[in-house]
């Protein structure tokens, strides 16, 4: 039996990010319930040579707190409304964030377009899109020689990375 595209996920995932919680979104069904479950398993954790990053839920460890993440004046203000209705879990190496629209859809919210595309109704389609292609939906093979250029890439170094880039591209 083939495991599922979450579970293939997790067993690349190099966390946990914080030590053990149990997590509830309030959501019995669905991909908030789904991500209770994942976090609750592993309190956040990196994918593709840290190309992508699940945010951890709790005060104590690396990354951004997933709550905090979301919470008003930690960034979402800048985009004048845009990012309020976004629930953020992650994020790959360039900041395009992944989200969860009103407890029904996955998406990815684009840093600098504002611009929401969706990918379904479940993390395990998030996980199928990402699984697809690493290179183009989570950053991996840029994850890989930033890491071989500069040192391995954690919490503190995705932004880094993405200023690299885009010092590269003269943004």
């Amino acid at each position: 039996m083939t495991d599922s595209a979450l579970e293939q996920l997790l067993g690349r995932a190099r966390g946990p990010m914080g030590p053990a919680i149990d997590v509830d979104f309030g959501f019995e069904a669905g991909p908030l319930a789904e991500l209770a479950r994942l976090i609750s398993r592993m309190n956040g954790f990196f994918l593709f040579d840290a190309g992508v990053q699940v945010f951890r839920v709790g005060e104590e460890g690396l990354g951004h707190d997933m709550i905090h993440w979301n919470s008003e004046g930690a960034w979402k203000d800048t985009y004048g409304g845009l990012a309020d209705d976004p629930f953020c879990f992650g994020q790959d190496l360039f900041g395009v964030q992944f989200a969860v629209i009103g407890g029904e859809r996955v998406v990815c919210f684009d840093p600098e377009t504002a611009e929401v595309t969706e990918l379904g109704d479940s993390l395990e389609s998030w996980a199928t899109w990402l699984l697809a292609d690493p290179d183009v939906h989570g950053a991996a093979s840029f994850a890989h020689a930033f890491q071989r250029e500069k040192g391995r890439a954690g919490a503190g170094r995705t932004a880094g990375a993405a200023a690299v880039l885009r010092r590269r591209r003269g943004l």
